[in-house]
């Protein structure tokens, strides 16, 4: 079945780090946790806005919604959105995701989806499918991250196996 485009948001970020001297891992993946029992889009609209205003200068190139991906920066460039050097190594997203435990909706993986395809395949036609949460990461570990999904979390193995199959045949 296909999928409808998602709504794209203009939606710059003024905390560009600095530009990728080589071809990103692959994705960096976040949830953006703001603790509040709200919508996925109403958390997806926060999220959004949080990147362009936060006042620790905090950077990732798009926030996910359900339907909807708001852009904070080309491919070519990072932000700091975790510890170095994962920061300049990745694309960086965050997953709207108001709290731990909450879905992230097959809405939003295919607005993912779609952007990687679009945005990022189109400017690193060589960057493989890849992928690595933020609790993966030795500082995410360090500072007790659990985002999008805890370490060794079935719903993280499930979300990730979405997310390949719909890129798998496009990559």
């Amino acid at each position: 079945m296909p999928v409808e485009p998602p709504t794209i948001l203009d939606r710059p970020s003024p905390y560009v780090a600095g530009v990728f001297t080589t071809c990103p891992k692959g994705f960096l993946l976040h949830s953006s946790r703001s603790g509040l029992a709200r919508s996925e889009y109403d958390e997806f609209l926060s999220t959004a806005a949080y990147c362009q205003s936060n006042p620790d200068g905090l950077a990732w190139h798009a926030s996910i919604g359900p339907g909807a991906v708001a852009i904070h920066m080309r491919p070519q460039a990072w932000g700091w959105s975790a510890r170095s050097p994962a920061s300049s190594e990745w694309i960086a997203v965050e997953f709207a995701q108001g709290r731990l435990g909450d879905p992230i909706s097959d809405d939003q993986v295919d607005a993912f989806c779609a952007y990687a395809v679009a945005r990022v395949l189109a400017v690193w036609p060589q960057m493989p499918l890849a992928f690595v949460f933020h609790s993966w990461l030795p500082a995410g570990i360090k500072d007790g991250k659990t985002d999008p999904y805890p370490i060794g979390e079935p719903d993280g193995d499930m979300f990730l196996d979405k997310i390949v199959a719909r890129l798998r045949p496009r990559w």
